[in-house]
């Protein structure tokens, strides 16, 4: 096993099966590193069978592979898109999707920013451009309220 420490209870379990020497584990390390996740290595350095395990629990074959409370994600390219995309840290946190995601983005030396309504599989429910960060905090939170808003005129059995 590897560098394993216990996390909050809210948190997911983030598991990360590697290999050494394989520079997409470093990376997929680092990443869950600079983010303050905490996780649990498998290193497969030893193991003959690797392999075939990493097939039975992720899927996957190649290392590294990352489950995020028991669920595959796949390697360091899948874990830095979540990352980027911004619903990473929202997956560990457990917190419920959809979540609002605010990206600076620079087009022809302008910048702006995307206000995103962002499912758990990373698709774009809404997203709208803002011309300051002032105005895509404000568009975010009107996302928040109609996200709240659409739960609460919910049926009891849609919940």
């Amino acid at each position: 096993m590897g560098q394993a420490a216990t996390g909050t209870e809210s948190e997911a379990e983030v598991v990360v099966y590697t290999l050494p020497g394989c520079m997409a584990c470093f990376r997929a390390r680092r990443l869950l590193h600079r983010r303050g996740i905490v996780f649990e290595e498998f290193k497969g350095a030893r193991d003959a069978d690797f392999r075939e395990t990493l097939r039975k629990r992720t899927g996957g074959s190649t290392a590294p592979q990352v489950l995020i409370d028991g669920r595959p994600v796949g390697g360091a390219d899948h874990l830095a898109a979540l990352d980027r995309d911004g619903i990473l840290l929202p997956l560990i946190r457990r917190q419920q999707f959809p979540v609002v995601v605010i990206r600076p983005r620079l087009k022809w030396f302008r910048r702006y920013f995307e206000v995103r309504l962002v499912d758990a599989d990373g698709h774009a429910l809404e997203t709208v451009r803002a011309g300051s960060e002032a105005e895509a905090e404000r568009l975010s939170s009107g996302f928040r309220q109609s996200r709240e808003s659409r739960a609460d005129h919910r049926s009891p059995g849609e919940r």
